[in-house]
C-alpha cells in the first residue's frame, strides 16, 4: 500500500519543538540542544493528490532485461515526461558505473561526461533505478543516503526504482514542490494504443539493446578473494581491482544469459502480443 509522508518542516514547527525541548530538558552544560524532528517530518498525509507511475512497454521490458540477465547490481536512469499527475517513463539508459554483487556506484569520472552528452534532455532524466538481484526490494541506508543527496539537486520531482529477479519492484516518488514522499507506489504498463498524446514507441531486439547498454558497466574484480564482502558499501574494499571491460556480448552462465534473454523475450512477446524481433518498432 502506498504511504505518503511530508519531507519538509515549517519554521513554526521547528520553533515549537525547540521551545518544548528547552522547557523539558533545560540548557545542558555543553550548550548543545539536540532535537529529533523525525515525528515532524514523517507525518502521514491523507489528502495528497494521487500519483501514477507509467511505463511504456518497451521501457519496462528493457528494465527487466537488465535485471533478469545479470547477477550483479546494475543501475540505470529513465526518461520521464509529466502529464499532470501522471509520469510516463519512456526509455531506460545505463550510465557509467562500477558494479559488484551487492553494490553499484557511478563511475564519477565518466558520469559527468555522460550527462553532458545528454544535456538536451537532462531535465527529463528524472528516474534512477537499480537491481537488488535476488535480495528483497527495500531501500537500504546507502540507498536512502544517495536519494537524499540526489533530490537536493532537483526542485520538482524524482522517481527511484528498486527491482529484483523475482520481478518485485519498489517505487519512491519525491515531490519537491509540495514536500511529499510517496513510497511503495504501484506501476502501470501502458498498452500500445494508450500512450499519452500517442507518443512514438521505440522497440527493437532486446538482446542487441542489452549488449549495447552493457558497455557502460564496469565490474569489480577480486585480486585476492576477501574473507567476507557482503556489506552494502559505497567504497571499493582493500584487495579489489577495478577493471573497465567493454562488453561485446552477454556473459555465458549456467544457464546462459543468452538462454535467459530468449526465455525473457518469449515471455514478454506473450505480454505484448507480438514478436519484438520480427516486428521492431
Amino acid at each position: 500500500m502506498t504511504k505518503i509522508i511530508r519531507t519538509k518542516v515549517s519554521k513554526e514547527s521547528l520553533r515549537d519543538a525547540f521551545e518544548k525541548q528547552l522547557h523539558t530538558m533545560g540548557i545542558p552544560d555543553t550548550g548543545l540542544v539536540n532535537i529529533n524532528i523525525k515525528d515532524l517530518v514523517e507525518v502521514p498525509v491523507t489528502d495528497a493528490p494521487e500519483i501514477e507511475i507509467l511505463f511504456n512497454p518497451d521501457a519496462y521490458a528493457r528494465m527487466c532485461s537488465l535485471v533478469m540477465a545479470s547477477n550483479k547490481e546494475i543501475a540505470w536512469h529513465g526518461i520521464v515526461t509529466q502529464y499532470g499527475n501522471q509520469y510516463l517513463i519512456s526509455d531506460i539508459m545505463t550510465y557509467p558505473q562500477i558494479v559488484a554483487a551487492a553494490t553499484v556506484n557511478a563511475d564519477e569520472a565518466q558520469y559527468v561526461k555522460w550527462v553532458m552528452e545528454r544535456i538536451n534532455y537532462q531535465n527529463q532524466i528524472r528516474m534512477q533505478g537499480h537491481s537488488h538481484v535476488d535480495m528483497s526490494v527495500f531501500a537500504s541506508g546507502v540507498d536512502l543516503a544517495y536519494y537524499n543527496d540526489l533530490i537536493r539537486q532537483v526542485d520538482d520531482y524524482y522517481i527511484f526504482v528498486i527491482m529484483n529477479r523475482k520481478n518485485e519492484i519498489h517505487v519512491r516518488f519525491y515531490d519537491q514542490i509540495n514536500g511529499l514522499l510517496y513510497t511503495d507506489l504501484p506501476v502501470k504498463i501502458l498498452g500500445r494504443t494508450a500512450t499519452p498524446n500517442n507518443l512514438p514507441l521505440d522497440c527493437y531486439d532486446l538482446k542487441t539493446w542489452h549488449t549495447n547498454q552493457m558497455v557502460e558497466i564496469s565490474e569489480i574484480k577480486y585480486a585476492t578473494p576477501p574473507a567476507a564482502y557482503t556489506h552494502y558499501s559505497g567504497q571499493v574494499p582493500y584487495g579489489v581491482e577495478v577493471v573497465k571491460e567493454k562488453k561485446t556480448g552477454l556473459k555465458t552462465q549456467k544457464p546462459s544469459v543468452e538462454s535467459e534473454m530468449e526465455n525473457f523475450t518469449d515471455r514478454w512477446n506473450n505480454i505484448l502480443g507480438y514478436d519484438m524481433e520480427e516486428n521492431p518498432r
